[in-house]
């Protein structure tokens, strides 16, 4: 099993995205994220779009509370305004009440296309996707179980 991250950290926006794909696996998640929360640049005061629209989740309720209780344990809450965007499943619903009742970020929205999640920020998902795909800003993690 494979998760992988695709992120810009847009200093001068002060905006970080977040594109996760593969499988969904709770230390993998955690590795990956933690990786991502050490890069010099990240500030926790930065608004964020995370795209897990096309992740591969095979994950009971419980396990993915858990994995919300150790990113939440792991990290100061986010000070920026938040958004996910998810495929349409009950994936979605567990997530959504987790993610709207946890620390991690302030004023967050989760929704199931990335359009509306980056219109919500003032910008495009057009204009933001440039970011991912350019140097310097485009990183690239990966992680296998």
């Amino acid at each position: 099993m494979k998760l992988s991250l695709k992120y810009a950290i847009i200093p001068e926006r002060k905006f970080i995205i977040t594109e996760y794909e593969g499988d969904v696996f709770a230390r993998g998640l955690l590795d990956i994220t933690e990786q991502l929360w050490n890069d010099p640049i990240y500030n926790i005061g930065y608004n964020f779009v995370s795209d897990v629209s096309k992740c591969h989740v095979n994950l009971s309720g419980a396990e993915i509370f858990q994995i919300f209780k150790m990113i939440s344990s792991s990290m100061p809450p986010m000070e920026g305004k938040g958004s996910i965007v998810m495929t349409k499943n009950i994936f979605t619903s567990v997530v959504s009440v987790m993610f709207n009742n946890s620390p991690i970020a302030r004023m967050k929205k989760v929704y199931t296309e990335l359009e509306p999640a980056y219109k919500e920020h003032g910008l495009t998902s057009q204009e933001m996707l440039q970011y991912l795909d350019n140097e310097p800003y485009g990183k690239y993690l990966e992680t296998e179980s």
